[in-house]
């Protein structure tokens, strides 16, 4: 089993955010976790090591708990994706990051596309797997257009392309 890193917090308001910086590659890189994700945890799953450790050959990894889940603060009521990704500020001035590229999971996704489209001067690339691009009632963003919801890995269809709900 690898070795855990240290974790630190940062701090985002009046929460504490723990997080996680391994390697010192050339870029920094920040895995957006799912929410219910603890980064302590995430190194005792094998492939979810060697899947960090890969990223560490080419990368300084930063991981971090979301607000109210794993070692980060509990929250006492729902959060906005607003609040949240201002977490993600917060850890990257903790470890004196002035621009990263954000690899998101699952419905941290959503958080890491509002980060990079209010902070790009922050964002210099984006990766998303499995990603869930709006939650809601069981409809894709409650209204919004799959035109409007781009698809994991790519840009938006073209305007007109005829893709509607």
């Amino acid at each position: 089993m690898p070795v855990v890193p240290e974790t630190r917090y940062a701090r985002a308001g009046d929460v504490h955010i723990a997080y996680q910086v391994v390697g010192s590659g050339p870029i920094d890189l920040v895995y957006v976790p799912p929410q219910l994700q603890q980064v302590e945890h995430l190194w005792e799953e094998p492939r979810v090591a060697a899947f960090f450790e890969r990223i560490v050959r080419f990368s300084r990894l930063i991981l971090f708990d979301r607000r109210g889940t794993g070692l980060s603060d509990p929250i006492a009521s729902a959060t906005t994706l607003e609040d949240q990704m201002e977490d993600v500020s917060a850890v990257l001035d903790a470890v004196g990051s002035r621009q990263a590229a954000l690899f998101a999971q699952s419905e941290g996704a959503a958080m890491a596309m509002l980060y990079a489209a209010t902070h790009p001067e922050r964002t210099c690339a984006q990766g998303r797997a499995g990603d869930v691009a709006a939650v809601g009632g069981g409809r894709r963003g409650a209204g919004v257009t799959a035109t409007e919801i781009p698809p994991a890995g790519g840009d938006l269809p073209p305007a007109g392309s005829g893709v509607q709900e």
